[in-house]
């Protein structure tokens, strides 16, 4: 579940929703601090970088591939 959560946590930071992790954390039943440990964890694993090119509006590089 924790997993899960952190996932659709960055999805929405990446697609410039403004969802607390404290949200996250209340409506998935695990703490926003376990949340918070697996983000960086799913983000470090990935390889996810994310740039803010105009607000709002983020490019990915997962490895070698760009989206956009």
């Amino acid at each position: 579940v924790a997993q899960a959560a952190a996932s659709l946590y960055i999805s929405c930071i990446m697609n410039g929703e403004k969802i607390s992790q404290k949200k996250f954390s209340v409506e998935s039943g695990v703490s926003d601090v376990t949340i918070r440990n697996r983000a960086v964890l799913i983000k470090k694993t990935l390889k996810l970088i994310e740039w803010n090119i105009p607000k709002k509006s983020y490019k990915l590089i997962v490895g070698e591939i760009i989206f956009s």
